[in-house]
């Protein structure tokens, strides 16, 4: 496993954003994370040590590719992600080159589950049937951010009723794991974690009729659309001005646009093309993990941020 920690050598930017989150303490950070490859994996875990790499599945990959859904949906899907996940993984093309191929994918793929009648309940169940995993070190970074009641927005292009419901089957298996067999409890998401994705709209018999609002794509991700959302106003979360970000993509850094913010501290994961976007990927984030690299290492950075602030309160 291998950390890449960028320092801005000149301004002593990262060292500076360091010591005003570890002053403020808790009570000021927020966190904004991708989801697909940032709090989940690259590859999923092998099954033995001599076992290919698979690449995970995003949330729209883990809807479309399954059993449940209609045979054309997952033929579509195949061919869909053929066509454009090179392109908008793609080192040397631009954003702007990268953004229509980008529309046309996400028009195409909602486009098919509408087509083919997609239920409420099929969500579900390709939910409950699917493997996704989660990044190494996700359980302790979440219970952290729990514990010390720092709001974490889930911020993805992915879908939000997928995203929603694998949140929740892996916090109801977590307490399983941890031999709470509580079965009367209504969610098992902590309350600080908030979701903003794509949603689904269901008719009265639970049919897909479309999607709610602009579309979110890799290349259009900013906090624009978070400041109107019930959560935001509920959590007073414009009072909070430090913004730690946990992404994957170029276009993830941007999560925190719209924002009135003093710092934020930028994490990148470099999954692959490690050489090839390296570079880059040190201009664009504060800290660059590369190599499928778990979440231990930003726990860590919270931890010292908290350790710090009590220090600073006890004297």
């Amino acid at each position: 496993m291998q950390y890449i920690y960028r320092y801005f050598t000149l301004s002593h930017g990262f060292a500076r954003k360091v010591k005003k989150f570890a002053r403020d303490g808790p009570e000021q950070l927020l966190v904004i994370a991708d989801f697909d490859r940032t709090l989940t994996p690259y590859y999923k875990p092998r099954r033995g040590p001599k076992a290919p790499l698979e690449q995970e599945s995003s949330s729209h990959g883990l809807l479309m590719s399954s059993s449940v859904v209609h045979p054309q949906v997952r033929v579509g899907e195949r061919e869909l992600f053929a066509r454009f996940y090179p392109v908008e993984m793609s080192p040397v093309l631009s954003e702007s080159e990268k953004l229509p191929f980008m529309e046309q994918w996400y028009d195409k793929a909602h486009g098919l589950l509408v087509e083919h009648a997609l239920t409420k309940a099929q969500v579900k169940e390709a939910v409950e049937l699917g493997g996704l995993t989660f990044r190494p070190g996700f359980h302790s970074l979440l219970k952290l951010l729990e514990t010390r009641e720092v709001p974490t927005l889930v911020f993805s292009a992915g879908i939000y009723d997928v995203i929603h419901a694998a949140l929740e089957k892996e916090f109801k298996a977590e307490r399983k794991r941890n031999g709470d067999a509580s079965s009367g409890q209504q969610t098992y998401t902590p309350g600080n974690v908030h979701v903003v994705s794509n949603m689904m709209r269901f008719d009265a018999q639970g049919r897909l009729q479309g999607f709610d609002g602009t579309t979110i794509h890799s290349l259009n991700k900013s906090a624009r659309v978070l400041l109107d959302s019930p959560f935001w106003k509920k959590g007073q979360l414009e009072k909070r001005h430090n913004v730690l970000l946990l992404g994957d993509s170029r276009g993830d850094v941007r999560m925190a646009e719209g924002l009135k913010t003093d710092e934020i501290i930028r994490v990148g994961f470099l999954n692959v093309h490690v050489e090839e976007a390296l570079e880059e990927y040190l201009e664009l984030y504060d800290v660059v993990l590369t190599h499928d690299a778990s979440l231990a290492s930003v726990e860590m950075l919270i931890e010292q941020f908290a350790a710090a602030s009590a220090k600073e309160e006890a004297h």
